[in-house]
């Protein structure tokens, strides 16, 4: 089960939006969004998400809100189609909160002292 595909799918309806529409705005040919909404294939994450900022923003925050709350297969699956580039923006910004985050345990621990 596509949980981001019928998540997004969802949303269009709900825009009132055509894939036609909704594709132009996003910048992508409509076969690519109606193949991605049929099953047929999956699109590129940066593909998803711009998608996700072409719709009107009641919908785009619904769908951010059920993505960050949903299923961990969705993050899985956005990742597993994420390009090597974007893979590698999600890994500095772990990187980068991991790293922020031994920073503050040491300050912590010298302010106790």
């Amino acid at each position: 089960m596509n949980f981001h595909r019928e998540i997004l799918r969802d949303a269009i309806t709900a825009s009132g939006m055509s894939h036609r529409e909704l594709a132009g705005k996003a910048g992508i040919n409509n076969s690519v969004l109606s193949k991605f909404l049929n099953g047929k294939q999956d699109m590129m994450c940066a593909t998803y998400f711009s998608v996700l900022e072409a719709l009107p923003e009641p919908q785009r925050l619904l769908v951010k809100q059920k993505l960050a709350a949903g299923n961990q297969l969705n993050l899985e699956t956005l990742l597993i189609n994420a390009s090597i580039e974007e893979r590698a923006v999600v890994m500095r910004i772990i990187a980068d909160y991991w790293f922020s985050n031994q920073l503050i345990e040491k300050s912590e621990k010298l302010a106790v002292a």
